[in-house]
């Protein structure tokens, strides 16, 4: 696997979102802005914010799964986490069971040992539930045999993130959203894509996608 390549191409990502990330914290106090945009700045600060977030960890993983392609493992080469993960998303039928027709169970069992018998090459679809929070970030890490995030203190922050971006995104107006708020979590929004980055590259060094 390209290390240097990977880490490249995920730093350019957090790279351009960091910029943004930067507009979005300092738009609400920009001058030129009138009493009305300031409040529709610092509104829909958070949304974006979680919304940068979001679209990093799905890009980020897409960068990954396109070097473990490169690779063109085969099933007893790759990790079984990895591996269970890919036939997982690309198999629902082993989720909902194979239609009681006998030719849609040949078609599956065909389907199934052809991947088997090939270099893998892993789906790119995420189970992110729309919902990147703490617990559905630790289940795309573990599929991939990543370390996980510990409880303290990214479970509370995150999931509070997602819970303001879900309150705005249906019109709820209740929770108070201020300056302080938005700086303190588009820091933690760069920090956290920094840790999903650096346990990317671990899992690339440490060859923690090989069986």
């Amino acid at each position: 696997m390209n290390y240097a390549k990977l880490e490249a191409e995920i730093l350019a990502e957090i790279e351009w979102r960091v910029k943004e990330l930067t507009v979005l914290k300092t738009l609400p106090i920009k001058r030129t802005l009138n009493l009305k945009e300031k409040n529709i700045a610092i509104k829909f600060a958070i949304p974006n914010i979680y919304s940068t977030w979001e679209g990093f960890v799905k890009v980020a993983f897409r960068i990954y799964i396109n070097e473990l392609n490169s690779l063109s493992l085969k099933h007893n080469e790759i990790n079984s986490k990895i591996l269970s993960h890919n036939f997982d998303t690309k198999y629902p039928q082993l989720t909902t069971g194979v239609k009681n027709e006998f030719k849609s169970k040949c078609k599956f069992v065909d389907d199934f040992i052809s991947d088997l018998t090939r270099p893998i090459s892993l789906e790119t679809k995420l189970p992110t539930e729309s919902n990147v929070n703490w617990k559905v970030l630790n289940k795309i890490l573990e599929r991939f045999n990543l370390d996980l995030f510990p409880e303290n203190p990214f479970k509370q922050i995150l999931n509070n993130l997602l819970f303001i971006r879900n309150s705005v995104a249906h019109g709820d107006n209740s929770i108070p959203i201020n300056q302080q708020l938005i700086d303190d979590n588009v820091t933690f929004v760069i920090n956290l894509m920094d840790e999903t980055m650096y346990r990317i590259l671990d899992g690339c060094k440490t060859t923690k996608y090989r069986k």
